[in-house]
């Protein structure tokens, strides 16, 4: 394989010339431990059985004059497997009746290992990284399972990240590399480097179809009043800014006065939602805001 670790090896009889010499030999299959440890996880060897026979005597002499000969007269099997293996602290660390995946949590550079986040396995199954990063799910069933480091925070908001698919084999260790999005990533990525100003906000939210899909080609529209300073006066200004929904769904809008009501609106395929009137709390970075648009409205 191209990683270079050993998979298995046969083993065969040499200098055997007796027929079916080729049903003869064996083999061991190698797998590895977490710890970098290599067993023969299962193994195998088929022995010959033999036997003195003498050789048909030749055509026209009455007694079987012929040689003696080494015959295969059967086959003798052995072999074993190594149904499970724990850790001197009792954790399974192979299992030959189920899969077994594995990893390493870095963060978004691939540069650290990332302490205490949540690994999710199939969006049911959750298990929480170790101070070097690590995860294990053990007892799959064979197949594929989808895998993702997620921040709640960000699952809150509608910000999941992709999972993985790895394929668990029974009596395999599946190993992956995931790595942990958090949520000022997300936001420098979506806002730029002002994703955390001083005093601005964020919205966001799902925008629903008539039928419950996501709206897709959407288009935000949020209006709010700014009162600005002229020659010692307060004007106010009628502010608004736009954004496209993404192909999940989603919006995201950065850079909204906090400590603010705003008014959010929807088109869609000729069709506009309500005004919906959403307050950000100078407190929190971030609001929810999710918009369902009627139908033929």
């Amino acid at each position: 394989p191209e990683d270079g670790e050993l998979q298995w090896m046969d083993y065969r009889y040499e200098y055997l010339d007796v027929p079916n010499s080729d049903r003869l030999g064996g083999k061991i299959r190698f797998a590895g431990l977490p710890n970098g440890t290599w067993i023969g996880r299962e193994w195998y060897i088929r022995m010959p059985l033999l036997g003195l026979e003498r050789s048909n005597a030749p055509r026209g002499r009455a007694a079987p004059t012929g040689r003696m000969e080494t015959r295969l007269i059967g086959i003798r099997e052995e072999g074993g497997l190594v149904v499970q293996v724990n850790n001197l602290q009792g954790d399974l660390v192979l299992d030959s009746r189920a899969g077994i995946i594995e990893g390493v949590v870095f963060d978004s550079g691939g540069a650290e290992p990332v302490e205490g986040v949540v690994v999710l396995l199939d969006d049911s199954t959750r298990v929480m990284t170790d101070e070097d990063g690590r995860f294990r799910f053990t007892g799959l069933v064979e197949g594929y399972h989808g895998v993702r480091a997620v921040d709640l925070a960000l699952d809150s908001l509608g910000l999941s990240s992709d999972a993985v698919f790895l394929e668990a084999r029974s009596g395999d260790v599946t190993s992956a590399i995931l790595l942990f999005r958090s949520l000022d990533v997300v936001l420098m990525d979506r806002c730029g480097p002002d994703a955390r100003p001083r005093n601005g906000g964020i919205l966001t939210g799902l925008v629903s179809d008539p039928d419950g899909d996501a709206a897709v080609g959407a288009r935000i529209s949020i209006e709010w009043q700014e009162i600005r300073e002229n020659a010692g006066r307060g004007i106010v200004q009628e502010m608004t800014t736009t954004s496209e929904v993404s192909d999940d769904g989603l919006f995201l809008v950065c850079g909204l006065p906090r400590d603010r009501t705003v008014n959010v609106t929807v088109e869609w395929n000729g069709i506009e939602s309500p005004t919906q009137q959403v307050r950000l709390v100078s407190s929190r970075l971030i609001t929810r805001q999710d918009i369902t648009i009627p139908e033929g409205r």
